[in-house]
């Protein structure tokens, strides 16, 4: 592994033992930043920060890494650059992958850190994002549904926060073919939406994956015409 103004590294070549390796040193001497890069190669982004600006060493204008691994009986070489006055590059044999979670096809990791104590201490949410990277590297069809997702209840936040001035902005969320919403009236402010997102793509040719909101409560399926919620908020899913 190479690593180019990451962090606090310069420049430096590391090896390893296909095997076990124990990485070991003073405190801030960058053994957690190289195990960081590591978590960059296999998922094209930090598990630390959301900003890959804060992964640039002090003073320069961007970084690189790049991993030789053995995997699926041939090697590949995967490399991210970041910065230099361009867009994030991330390529696997010098071929640019469409997505960062391709890398995970290439190479897989497991991270354990003392934050991840916080997915007991912490609310659901954090344990979301825990499964969503986690299925993301097993299931790279599940990281494009999963990137869909966010752009299309994105959409419907950015339409529900301007509907107060622009009206007309509602009529854009139901779809053809989605399930009844439930009566305002009758269902409770939790229940007063429901809407149904474009299928999101699968390339086996299956039906689309769809997304049905009924309040705060968000329901994905291929076939949602039987869900539907009741004026005591009890959600059925298939009669």
């Amino acid at each position: 592994m190479v690593l180019e103004d990451f962090r606090c590294y310069a420049a430096q070549e590391v090896s390893f033992d296909p095997v076990c390796n124990v990485i070991s040193g003073e405190n801030a001497q960058g053994k957690t930043n190289l195990l960081e890069a590591m978590v960059c190669l296999a998922a094209g982004k930090s598990h630390r920060t959301r900003s890959d600006r804060e992964l640039v060493r002090f003073q320069r204008e961007g970084f690189q890494l790049e991993g030789t691994i053995f995997s699926r009986d041939r090697e590949f070489v995967s490399h991210i650059a970041y910065g230099y006055g361009k867009k994030k590059r991330i390529t696997v044999n010098k071929a640019p992958v469409k997505s960062a979670s391709d890398l995970s096809q290439v190479l897989n990791t497991v991270f354990f850190c003392p934050e991840d104590l916080q997915l007991i201490r912490e609310g659901a949410a954090a344990r979301r994002r825990f499964m969503d990277a986690s299925l993301c590297q097993l299931r790279p069809r599940y990281a494009a549904a999963l990137t869909e997702y966010q752009r299309l209840f994105e959409h419907k936040t950015r339409i529900l926060r301007d509907s107060g001035e622009k009206p007309d902005l509602l009529a854009a969320l139901p779809v053809p073919g989605a399930a009844a919403a439930p009566d305002p009236a009758s269902s409770g402010p939790d229940a007063a939406l429901a809407e149904s997102a474009p299928g999101l793509p699968d390339s086996s040719g299956a039906s689309p994956v769809s997304l049905l909101t009924f309040g705060n409560v968000q329901v994905m399926g291929r076939d949602l015409s039987g869900v539907s919620l009741d004026a005591n908020g009890v959600l059925t899913i298939g009669g």
